[in-house]
């Protein structure tokens, strides 16, 4: 993602305390190329499945779009249909999941070795890792999400639905998968509110600060209410693995290079969504009041030692 993370290892010098002797030098590694780290990125999203997922990141934001301007239609007035369409044009241009994947890719870079990426890749080739890349992949789908939502009722049917429970809340506590997405939903609802603030004035809505403090005051049952679905959707999609498996990948989450591995795509994609969101409330900001979205937000995110979001 932002820029090459080159593995070097340290020189250590030993010395005796008496009479000083010739320095033993562990000989250094050598770095490995750019292009051997961008390769070794490439492979690990590509086997892991995250670049399928982004791949419905426009269709996913079109719905959460229509209906957050569906909640607000009393204030905002009804959308024309050409309004409407034209926002989610600008949803295509600003949530282009090129432009996602290429800051995901950067940030694994910059917060993963190479050697890490092989650790995981390795996971990902062995069976159990196959077969659950498989099933998140499906899952990611908005016709699996329908799916999970019909079946909640029988996941808690299931004789050994405590046991599976207790693995699920390992399984996210692991990955932080709640607290992440939480961070996510809250920075994400702030940049819409602040550009509808922007784009009507009349509704005086607080300052992006108040908003924060007020969203912070909540965040608890925001907490509890999104871990409880997201503990439904982790069972719907490990229903065909057995707890073995579960713990076993369970393990994997835990070691160094597993629970790295987690986090940097975690927070790899909320920079990612959040760069797209802000571009996103530019350019609808713009189309509502009659002006052409800017040129720019067809372009994919530069690479950077500092990323586009944080300027």
């Amino acid at each position: 993602m932002k820029y090459v993370m080159l593995v070097l290892c340290s020189v250590f010098i030993l010395s005796c305390q008496h009479a000083p002797e010739a320095p033993v030098i562990t000989e250094k590694k050598p770095a490995e190329s750019e292009q051997a780290v961008h390769a070794l990125t490439r492979e690990l999203m590509a086997k892991c499945g995250i670049n399928e997922q982004v791949q419905n990141v426009p269709e996913k934001t079109m719905a959460e779009v229509r209906e957050c301007f569906k909640r607000n239609e009393t204030i905002l007035g009804k959308m024309s249909d050409q309004v409407l369409t034209d926002i989610n044009a600008i949803i295509d241009r600003s949530f282009n999941p090129d432009t996602i994947r290429s800051i995901l890719a950067e940030y694994i870079e910059s917060q993963m070795t190479p050697d890490d990426m092989r650790s995981v890749l390795a996971w990902l080739d062995s069976p159990l890792g196959l077969k659950l890349t498989a099933i998140e992949k499906a899952a990611s789908t908005p016709e699996s999400y329908r799916a999970m939502v019909e079946a909640v009722p029988t996941l808690k049917q299931t004789p050994d639905y405590d046991e599976r429970l207790k693995l699920v809340h390992e399984i996210d506590a692991s990955v932080k998968a709640t607290a992440l997405i939480v961070d996510r939903m809250i920075n994400m609802q702030i940049i819409t509110l602040t550009a509808l603030g922007s784009a009507f004035p009349s509704m005086s809505l607080p300052p992006e600060q108040t908003m924060r403090e007020n969203f912070d005051k909540n965040k608890k049952e925001i907490s509890d209410t999104i871990g409880r679905e997201i503990a439904l959707s982790i069972l719907f999609t490990y229903k065909d693995v057995s707890k073995s498996e579960l713990k076993e990948y369970i393990r994997f989450m835990k070691t160094d290079y597993g629970t790295r591995y987690h986090n940097v795509i975690q927070e790899g994609s909320n920079k990612a969504y959040t760069f797209c969101g802000k571009k996103f409330s530019e350019a609808v900001v713009k189309r509502i009041k009659n002006k052409e979205p800017d040129e720019d937000t067809t372009k994919i995110a530069p690479t950077s030692p500092i990323h586009p979001q944080q300027r």
